[in-house]
């Protein structure tokens, strides 16, 4: 599994990747702009329900956060 370090910039590279605001992110998350910076940041790791929403909104399979892969 990797640490909330690991999967931070990740996230965030995915998110640049499909030309997403964070504000976007937030949004479809149903949270606000902290926590997705948190979590791109390592500062928290997002919840078994906030990664079924990363999914979705980032175009991601379940794998994308438990190993480094290519998705």
């Amino acid at each position: 599994m990797t640490s909330p370090a690991d999967l931070g910039p990740r996230l965030k590279a995915r998110r640049l990747e499909l030309d997403l605001a964070v504000r976007d992110v937030a949004d479809h998350l149903g949270t606000d702009k902290q926590n997705v910076y948190r979590y791109e940041n390592g500062e928290m790791r997002p919840s078994d329900a906030m990664k079924a929403r990363l999914m979705d909104v980032l175009d991601v399979d379940a794998a994308f956060f438990f190993e480094v892969c290519d998705r």
